[in-house]
């Protein structure tokens, strides 16, 4: 949705529509000068965190530098990290500088499936943490893909630029298939 500002966000969605103080509300884009808002629930849960660990406690060193390509963490925090169980890397969909994370999780997903990375995916929801396979994480992100294309249409149609949901063409390829 195209919102303008602040005052507009709170009667559309009421008083506890306060974006600064919430987590339920995020900036998704800036287009033409309006704030474009999105909600981060989605099926009643938060937007997901990937996060991606060693599998192996004791990496190798052709797995460490495997690992290396994907992060600039130094070699002995790697260790740390893997034998303590924690993450390497973590994507919050749509965070940051998502069409590059976006690329980089599509990568990092086709060499989880080829074997040449040794890291395990876990998903977390609203602070729940899920080890999940590599068809869920493929699952994950045709999902985070199809939201972006809802948003695109919702804000097309909003701006005027298309009239009804069957003109809507994606501004993108499909980034989830490679």
């Amino acid at each position: 949705m195209a919102i303008k500002n602040t005052g507009e966000l709170r009667r559309k969605f009421g008083s506890r529509s306060r974006i600064a103080e919430s987590p339920k509300y995020f900036v998704s884009a800036h287009y033409l000068g309006r704030l474009i808002i999105s909600t981060t629930e989605t099926n009643g849960s938060l937007m997901t965190t990937i996060r991606f660990r060693p599998y192996n406690s004791k990496p190798t060193a052709d797995e460490l530098r495997k690992i290396r390509h994907f992060t600039d963490l130094g070699i002995s925090e790697i260790r740390r990290r893997a034998e303590s169980r924690q993450s390497i890397l973590e994507f919050v969909a749509f965070d940051g500088n998502w069409q590059t994370n976006r690329a980089l999780l599509v990568q990092i997903a086709q060499e989880m499936a080829n074997g040449t990375l040794p890291f395990s995916a876990v998903e977390v929801v609203s602070g729940v943490e899920k080890d999940i396979d590599i068809q869920q994480l493929r699952e994950r992100l045709r999902h985070l893909r199809s939201i972006e294309l809802e948003t695109q249409m919702h804000t097309m149609l909003e701006l005027g630029e298309i009239e009804s949901p069957e003109e809507f063409e994606p501004y993108d390829n499909d980034w989830t298939e490679v």
